[in-house]
């Protein structure tokens, strides 16, 4: 490795420390959180769903009927990657067990370990402050850090690819069997993971033939050769082992042809302009990397072709090959690109090794100027001009990068998903772990209602197998349903013939209780404190699943089911829902007096700017904002009384103004944002409150919040949308 100025590499090794200690921050953020909806959290559980049955079955290859009561293999093998992923979730699954962290755990190893990887390697190639400028780069890019904790291909690939890359230069350098081998480990690593390993090694090792074989020696610097091709030999042997071996694999379980097919629907866009088709993805590319990081890495491609054409060393070849294999995973397969978000992830890599290229030129050159402007201060000119290039692009970018980092969270790594309403689940998951997984036997399977919308998170918070069912029965011990989802017409068919435990928007029936009237539980949702932000309640509140019914909850749902009347509680109301439970219960009973007097503690909480009369008697009070770690929209209504079929308040946001301190441009998608609320508008009584909610899921920039009924009253005066509140 190059001599350089101490300064030069105190100053780099800090600023890669700082990289490193904010990614695997990003990297273990909520980690032991149950996994949620969205990418990040059903995808991870899918995949560790998969290793699971191939541990439970004794078989090598993932296998998607995961809780299936006979050996799926061959049927059931995923044949579509190579298996290095559904391999380490394996061994996290041996290790701990079936527990909430395992999903996320190898991203978060792996990401914790890429950065300081990333920082080494390129601080061997073009110093400490190119390096740290790379390590940043990469650090904080958007789509980097929302997808740290992410276990799926990318992560894995470019990790190996990474340390396959670091164990080249320091055994190239000195020559140390044990370098040879972290390469060698890199480079399994890299083709374990996706073919896009296979599309990064492959521009790789045909440079090295080349530098190696083909080009005069006159043309390229020299190098040791025997150290060279053995690195060489070592690394095409794991290129074409590995594929052999993914392709015998395929062949012997008789998905050769699943395989290619599923190339074949992943790819697409024929006779489609390369940029109408990036055109169409363009909100995605933008909250992905900020128009800032494109422009710099599109330099930083040329940079790099240049520096490669002049230098003609390895080094010189890392970014380019990574964009090759982004760039093919990108275009090729548009299908995929259009339907997940993360498909440009690659492209991460690829910026931070170009970066760091980027910024050993320019500090190059201000060395060069800096002992021809002024050789009496050059060391101090060069060393302040480096120090301010590799600090300056990561900090330009970082405002956004922290954003971004809470809205890829929030919404599962879907961000807007093209305007479709996000869940993520938390709520219902909480009541499936704590209530079913413990009680459900094996050979038992949970029903649920088509409305509960139940995903790979909830199979995976569940640990045990499930079937859809529109009514409890005697085939499943319980049957889970969303109350919002299932209308009020079959909800009250439903409490007339089984007791129901409602937690929240959550009906749980449990096999073998009597009839009775209903009882509902709170979840006794609040902030968490500082332990629980860090590593389960990032974007979730603390849940805990209460055993002894809420008394107000308890009568709401009574009273507006006609079943047996709940007592009324013998305590004052603490919180804002209490209240407007308390002010249904006076009215109830005829209290006008206490009605009044929590109507107007209700106005007082909540802002009355989009108050609204809507035919019926129906009136839009006003909204309320909450804050903490899931910010949520309250829309408060006071009932004309039911409405003829279950409805709901629809809520749209759409960004109206460019944050002025920020690189995203405007979104244009306007979004869907409230589910139909728990107690259906069929059921609701004439002159109680009620509320709808809709997490913001906030966007960078001014953002608009609106709504309308959706088959609802209509509005007294003038039509249209109602503003709600702006959100900065």
């Amino acid at each position: 490795m190059r001599s350089v100025d101490p300064r030069e590499e105190r100053v780099g090794d800090v600023l890669g420390a700082i990289a490193s200690v904010w990614f695997a921050f990003t990297a273990w953020w909520g980690e032991f959180q149950l996994p949620a909806g969205g990418h990040i959290g059903a995808g991870a559980a899918a995949t560790t769903m998969l290793a699971e049955a191939s541990l439970k079955w004794h078989t090598i290859y993932p296998l998607f009927d995961w809780y299936a009561v006979k050996n799926p293999y061959p049927v059931s093998a995923y044949c579509h990657h190579p298996f290095g992923q559904y391999w380490l979730s394996a061994l996290a699954l041996t290790i701990f067990g079936h527990r909430s962290f395992v999903p996320d755990l190898p991203a978060a190893v792996m990401s914790t370990l890429t950065v300081p990887l990333l920082y080494a390697t390129c601080k061997r190639a073009w110093g400490p402050l190119a390096a740290a400028a790379g390590a940043l780069g990469f650090a904080f890019v958007p789509i980097a850090v929302g997808f740290s904790d992410f276990h799926n291909l990318e992560v894995m690939v470019m990790f190996g690819v990474v340390l396959f890359l670091y164990g080249q230069m320091r055994f190239l350098g000195r020559g140390r069997r044990r370098d040879l081998l972290i390469s060698v480990v890199g480079a399994l690593f890299a083709c374990s993971g996706d073919w896009v390993g296979y599309l990064v090694m492959a521009p790789l090792l045909a440079f090295a033939f080349a530098r190696a074989w083909v080009l005069p020696r006159w043309l390229t610097p020299k190098l040791d050769m025997g150290r060279y091709a053995k690195w060489w030999a070592w690394s095409v042997c794991v290129a074409v082992g590995t594929l052999v071996l993914w392709v015998a694999l395929f062949k012997r379980a008789d998905k050769l042809d699943d395989w290619m097919n599923s190339a074949d629907s992943r790819s697409g866009a024929a006779g489609v302009p390369l940029s109408a088709v990036l055109e169409a993805r363009r909100t995605w590319i933008d909250f992905s990397f900020t128009p800032f990081v494109i422009a710099l890495g599109k330099l930083g491609a040329f940079v790099a072709l240049a520096r490669a054409a002049w230098r003609r060393v390895d080094e010189e070849v890392f970014s380019l090959a990574v964009l090759f294999g982004a760039t093919v995973q990108y275009v090729a397969f548009k299908r995929g690109a259009d339907v997940h978000i993360f498909w440009p992830h690659y492209f991460a890599l690829f910026y931070g090794f170009a970066l760091a290229q980027i910024v050993a030129t320019l500090i190059a050159f201000a060395k060069w100027l800096g002992a021809r402007v002024s050789p009496t201060r050059a060391r101090e000119l060069a060393f302040s001009a480096a120090v301010l290039f590799a600090i300056v692009p990561a900090a330009l970018v970082a405002p956004d990068a922290v954003r971004a980092l809470k809205i890829w969270r929030e919404t599962g790594g879907k961000y807007n998903d093209n305007g479709t309403l996000l869940r993520s689940h938390a709520d219902m998951l909480v009541v499936v772990d704590a209530l079913l997984r413990p009680k459900l036997r094996h050979g038992e399977s949970v029903g649920y209602h088509s409305g509960a919308n139940w995903g790979w998170e909830h199979a995976w918070a569940l640990d045990g197998p499930s079937a859809p069912a529109e009514a409890p029965s005697n085939a499943h011990p319980f049957w889970v349903a969303r109350a919002s989802g299932l209308g009020a017409d079959h909800l009250r068919d439903v409490a007339k013939k089984f007791h129901l435990r409602i937690y929240g928007d959550t009906v749980l029936v449990v096999r073998g209780e009597p009839n009775a009237p209903l009882d509902a539980y709170s979840l006794d949702e609040h902030e968490p404190n500082l332990f629980q932000w860090m590593f389960v309640n990032n974007v979730e509140p603390v849940r805990r699943v209460s055993d002894v019914p809420d008394p107000f909850a308890t009568w709401e749902w009574r009273y507006h089911l006609g079943e047996e009347p709940a007592a009324m509680p013998q305590r004052e109301p603490s919180t804002l829902e209490e209240i407007r439970i308390a002010h249904n219960m006076a009215l109830a009973r005829g209290d006008a007096a206490a009605a009044e007097r929590w109507l107007e503690k209700i106005r007082s909480e909540i802002v009355r700017d989009p108050e609204t009369s809507y035919d019926g008697g129906s009136e839009l009070m006003g909204v309320r904002v909450t804050h903490g770690v899931k910010p949520t929209l309250e829309i408060w209504f006071q009932a004309g009384g039911p409405t003829t079929a279950d409805t709901t308040f629809v809520v749209r946001s759409s960004i109206v103004k460019k944050n002025p301190l920020s690189w995203m441009p405007v979104d244009p998608v306007q979004r869907d944002m409230a589910w139909p609320p728990p107690l259906s508008t069929k059921l609701w009584k004439k002159g109680f409150v009620y509320k709808f909610e809709a997490v913001l899921n906030h966007r960078i920039g001014l953002e608009r919040y609106f709504g309308h009924w959706r088959g609802g009253p209509a509005r007294r005066r003038g039509i249209g949308d109602v503003d709600l509140v702006y959100v900065p």
